[in-house]
């Protein structure tokens, strides 16, 4: 995802057009949306899963989550008029599992994005340094990635 991003960007650059620019810069601001709500109904989740409430309870509380997190990502399409990227998403059932999907896909982007900088944005560069963090053991790659960056709000996506 890092690489994409950053490859897109090289190319508006050098594209010079301001209405892909524009509309690149709107869809990253979508997807910053989607990944907070996703977030924000983990953290609802966890604190839940945390509580003393019963599991029928936790069950009723669950469904009422999930269904703040439909209306929410309504609200959303509402003020970007009609926009549906992310419907196929909400029309599949709504578990943790997919929530916990999400959040894995996007927990190391920003100590990723921080390796990059780190490197002066030389793909190559960062490309070796990715194969020097794969071939360490999970438990080292984890911690060296949360060096780079501690993991925060998409820890909970």
């Amino acid at each position: 995802m890092v690489v994409e991003r950053v490859g897109v960007q090289r190319w508006l650059e050098q594209a010079e057009d301001p209405e892909l620019k524009a509309r690149y810069g709107t869809d990253q601001e979508r997807r910053g949306a989607f990944l907070e709500l996703v977030g924000q109904t983990r953290s609802s989740l966890e604190e839940l899963y945390a509580s003393e409430l019963g599991d029928e309870q936790k069950r009723a509380k669950k469904a009422l989550i999930f269904e703040r997190l439909r209306s929410d990502y309504r609200e959303l399409r509402r003020r970007w008029n009609g926009y549906a990227g992310y419907d196929r998403w909400f029309e599949s059932d709504l578990n943790n599992a997919k929530l916990a999907l999400i959040a894995t896909y996007n927990a190391y982007v920003p100590a990723l994005e921080s390796l990059l900088r780190q490197k002066g944005g030389d793909l190559a560069a960062f490309n070796a340094a990715c194969e020097v963090l794969a071939r360490m053991p999970a438990e080292d790659r984890r911690r060296a990635l949360e060096r780079l960056a501690p993991r925060q709000s998409i820890n909970r996506a």
